[in-house]
């Protein structure tokens, strides 16, 4: 037995190039998995964080709906249920308008909390304060980087127009971009005094939003359902639900995914037309073992040890690079924006997971080709009686020539709740196609070629081409390639189309370059804009974010409440029905226009109720 393990492990050091191949493909394999699996942990966990500026670390909050008398509440309410909650936050958020300039106006996104609960709920580091405490009257905090931006420094004072009445801040504390100053691209946060604000707006005693914090994480719908009973003309939901982080990861876990059956095959491919090269070649040395007394399981054994060193080998190499491309995909997937750091998040459990892959992948791609020696008779095998040749099976040929044009028709015909799964067997199904067509594309490539290469190259030429035909590592060789080629054209159409029908949607929809946002805004601020030099015109639309729909326990990413006499001016939709009559038809009561894929989605017909 030693002797045989020393002549493999004497096999796998002369060999390089085919040990290097083998194991660089069960390391990608294992790499890409351990990734796969571990990006949707880190994606949900880089969403919670982000997510932190508004909610800190509250887990429920209670705010105003459309069924509630009135955009304020009192706090007092949740006070009976205080045994169970580690907190209770009430906020205030209102909105204030800077003039940097003339010609400029700033958004700021005010939230008046004691510094207290901003400590308890979402902290901050300040890096300046002058005159912070007691945290009351025309105080403010702000960002270091809204500071460096309009240039303002502690102590300095801010005007702000709140609620059409101009009001002057003293910058009391320049803080850290965390917590709610974190950047996110377009919202510039200012905390206030909540009295102050309170008012402002004449609510005194009033906040818009109550945020909580369980003691218990399993105790959140038992407090969500009490809080419902006691505010039920309010809307009270867990700050981030699942939903939310499923709809955000299922995007990029999505494609991730189709990569990795890409890369399983090609290496299962790879794995496997080495061992039959590796299987043929042990040929004469398994015959001498045999006929000195090594048994067929003995000389198997070896052999499915070998691919097992393969497989630990590339599995250890494919934990590390994994975390390596778990950091990348963390950073290419991050907002630009985004002030935080790239962090992965995986366990224990998927890196021995995605280790276990590449011992199965090793030891069952390259289980067939020992299998089919080990069958074979003694005398045969020390004689060296045995036809290595590939035999012709013709049904390849039919069996590829019919699955080329089944790869096209499925997917127009197939209802969209399952279009996912038969895609990626649609892609299964292509490689498998391209493998079973390639000898003969080869064989009749080598025809044409002959009669070329004979004139050209002569004798020379003639014998080269001939090589192709019949030869199994080339043919393999070719199968790699094309599926290699495939599958980077597959992965940059998908890239560039994405990138097209986004620019597209823009530039042949949209019939406006710049877009405003702010809440609570008015007529006033529309005017405001419309009197900025360069700006022609204004269209003024109300837009929800995150609709619930109860009914089919999912949300409404955005809902427009729109002006249908100018609607059209500034958005060029593609109507399914006459545009002039559906427009009509909106303004005759509580009716909605939604698109082809929400249809789709929620399974939607005209007079439905939604």
């Amino acid at each position: 037995m030693g002797i045989i393990v020393k002549f493999l492990w004497r096999n796998i050091r002369e060999k390089k190039f085919r040990t290097f191949l083998i194991v660089f493909a069960i390391t990608i394999s294992a790499a890409l998995f351990f990734a796969t699996s571990a990006i949707t942990g880190t994606l949900e966990q880089m969403y919670v964080e982000q997510m932190k500026k508004y909610y800190g670390n509250a887990e429920i909050m209670v705010v105003a709906n459309e069924k509630s008398p009135s955009t304020f509440l009192r706090i007092n309410g949740a006070e009976a249920h205080l045994e169970m909650l580690e907190y209770m936050v009430g906020v205030i958020d209102g909105t204030g308008y800077y003039r940097p300039s003339q010609t400029e106006v700033v958004r700021f996104t005010l939230r008046g909390i004691s510094l207290e609960d901003l400590q308890m709920m979402s902290p901050i580091v300040l890096d300046q304060q002058y005159n912070l405490e007691p945290f009351a009257g025309k105080k403010i905090i702000i960002s270091k980087l809204t500071a460096e931006r309009y240039h303002l420094a502690i102590g300095d004072n801010i005007e702000l127009e709140l609620n059409g009445v101009r009001n002057r801040f003293i910058i009391a504390g320049i803080s850290q971009p965390v917590g709610p100053f974190m950047e996110d691209g377009r919202t510039i946060y200012g905390i206030v005094p909540p009295d102050f604000l309170a008012g402002m707006y004449d609510a005194r005693g009033k906040v818009t939003t109550i945020y909580l914090k369980a003691k218990d994480p399993q105790a959140i719908n038992s407090i969500i359902s009490k809080l419902a009973a006691d505010y039920n003309r309010y809307e009270v939901r867990e700050t981030i639900t699942a939903n939310e982080l499923n709809e955000l990861t299922q995007t990029f876990t999505t494609t991730f995914s189709l990569m990795l059956v890409l890369v399983l095959f090609i290496s299962v491919f790879i794995i496997y037309s080495s061992f039959k090269v590796i299987a043929i070649e042990r040929l004469p040395i398994i015959g001498t073992f045999r006929s000195i007394g090594a048994t067929k399981r003995m000389t198997t054994y070896v052999m499915v040890g070998e691919s097992m060193i393969y497989g630990v080998v590339g599995g250890l190499l494919g934990c590390m690079l994994g975390v390596g491309i778990l950091y990348l995909m963390a950073m290419m997937t991050m907002p630009a924006w985004a002030n935080m750091k790239a962090a992965v998040h995986f366990s224990a459990g998927q890196m021995v997971i995605a280790f276990l892959l590449a011992l199965v992948l090793a030891s069952a791609s390259a289980y067939l080709p020992i299998k089919k020696i080990s069958k074979l008779p003694v005398k045969d095998v020390v004689l060296q009686k045995i036809d290595v040749a590939p035999t012709k099976r013709r049904w390849r040929l039919y069996l590829g020539i019919s699955l080329i044009p089944l790869i096209y028709i499925i997917p127009h015909f197939v209802p969209r709740s399952i279009a996912l799964p038969l895609v990626s067997l649609n892609m299964f199904l292509a490689i498998i196609a391209v493998i079973m067509l390639i000898p003969y594309l080869t064989n009749g490539f080598v025809r044409v070629a002959e009669q070329f290469y004979d004139k050209a190259f002569g004798n020379e030429g003639l014998l080269a081409v001939k090589n192709l035909r019949g030869n199994q590592s080339i043919l393999n060789n070719i199968s790699l390639l094309a599926i290699g080629i495939s599958s980077l054209l597959l992965i940059n159409t998908l890239s560039f189309s994405v990138m097209t029908e986004v620019l597209n949607f823009y530039a042949n929809s949209a019939g406006f370059q710049i877009m405003y946002y702010a809440p609570q805004m008015d007529r006033g601020v529309e005017q405001q804009i419309r009197s900025v030099p360069g700006v022609e015109e204004t269209y003024g639309l109300y837009q929800g974010y995150r609709i619930n729909l109860p009914e089919h326990n999912s949300r409404l990413g955005l809902l427009h409440g729109i002006d249908v006499n100018k609607f059209s001016e500034y958005w060029r939709v593609e109507y399914l029905d006459d545009e002039e009559t559906l427009l009509r038809q909106l303004e005759e009561g509580r009716n909605i226009l939604v698109s082809a894929t929400l249809r789709d989605k929620f399974n939607l017909q005209v007079g439905d109720m939604f």
